[in-house]
């Protein structure tokens, strides 16, 4: 396969779609570990695993292909396979298994805020196998870690707070910070920045409040939009 990838670089591009859509087709791990030409050009190869996870979560996995901008690990480019086989295997193996009318939602909330290291707890609510719950989820130390919005206990409100750590790191970096808000809502399809008014908490003791000025809970969960290019992602 290599010989065939070195014999035609005008049509690389082509034959790395092809591959892709043959992987997403089989199990990606179990072809990778009985050759090792297919594991290089897989899993190791920067000019080749990119594309070809990507196409496997093309196939697989439209919902991580539509929050996929918004997701840190977007800027994964020194990974072979990029953030596309970061998120997609993490999505994976996560024992979260959200259900409901915005189970598909609440699942991208975990994909794009829920790190293992500096994490944010994009909702909260006593669910099976909930991701904050887990030993190795560390919360951020600075600024705001955790949407006080319960999806598991519809209607979502129109008007929520964000809980936050240290207020003077908050003030400090308060755009940095709105854009973890504007983020969220993207991942529910709102992009429109008039959609949503943010409110600076003006006191230490007190919260960052957030108004939705569209109905969440109306929402097509089924055709959510995607971000617009270069919508800001969670730093």
């Amino acid at each position: 396969m290599a010989a065939i990838m070195d014999c035609l670089p005008s049509d690389r591009g082509i034959l790395v779609h092809i591959l892709g859509y043959a992987a997403s087709l089989e199990n990606i791990s179990t072809i990778a570990r009985t050759c090792k030409t297919w594991d290089k050009i897989v899993n190791s190869d920067l000019n080749t695993s990119t594309s070809i996870w990507k196409s496997i979560c093309v196939a697989s996995d439209p919902e991580l292909v539509r929050i996929f901008p918004l997701c840190r690990e977007s800027h994964a480019f020194h990974v072979a396979g990029g953030g596309w086989k970061i998120l997609l295997r993490r999505r994976k193996t996560s024992k979260f298994r959200p259900v409901g009318k915005f189970g598909k939602v609440v699942k991208s909330l975990e994909t794009v805020f829920c790190h293992p290291v500096d994490g944010i707890q994009g909702f909260y609510g006593y669910h099976n196998e909930y991701p904050w719950n887990d030993d190795h989820y560390v919360a951020r130390q600075q600024g705001l870690f955790c949407f006080q919005v319960n999806p598991f206990d519809p209607p979502l409100p129109q008007e929520f707070i964000v809980l936050h750590k240290n207020h003077e790191y908050l003030l400090s970096n308060w755009e940095q910070e709105c854009s973890i808000i504007r983020c969220w809502f993207a991942v529910w399809g709102v992009t429109d920045k008039d959609a949503i008014t943010i409110i600076k908490p003006e006191h230490e003791s007190s919260s960052t409040k957030v108004q939705c000025h569209v109905d969440l809970n109306s929402l097509d969960f089924d055709n959510l939009p995607h971000p617009p290019q270069n919508f800001s992602t969670v730093s």
